[in-house]
């Protein structure tokens, strides 16, 4: 099966403008995202999100959440809410797009303090 590169999700918690006070210990929520087929089709695809925290550990228990927006035209898809299955990992299915043509998939995802925001351009036939 081929797969979309991953993205990563970083996000460093208490950073100011000019970053982390010296010495601090920064928290961090990691997050790889891809559909499960290449290519897309307009409906039924999956999308997973795999969320790690700093230390590599799957983070369970997160919001996770998508937008399917079409900026060109200015409207948006109906987004599903996210399954969260074992090992940090959350299934968002089925993602349709309603039109051929370029599409901007947001996934936000926290949990407490930690946030992280992707957006990956696709291109729907």
């Amino acid at each position: 099966m081929k797969r979309l590169p991953a993205l990563a999700l970083l996000l460093l918690i208490g950073c100011g403008p000019d970053g982390p006070p010296q010495g601090a210990a920064t928290a961090a929520l990691h997050g790889a995202v891809h559909f499960d087929r290449e290519p897309l089709t307009r409906t039924g695809n999956r999308l997973r999100v795999h969320l790690t925290d700093g230390s590599g550990q799957p983070v369970a228990g997160a919001t996770v959440t998508i937008s399917v927006v079409m900026a060109a035209h200015g409207h948006a898809a109906a987004a599903p809410a996210a399954q969260e299955l074992a090992g940090g990992e959350y299934l968002f299915e089925p993602v349709n797009f309603t039109m051929a043509g370029s599409w901007k998939v947001t996934v936000t995802a926290s949990k407490g303090e930690l946030k992280a925001e992707q957006a990956l351009a696709v291109i729907s036939p």
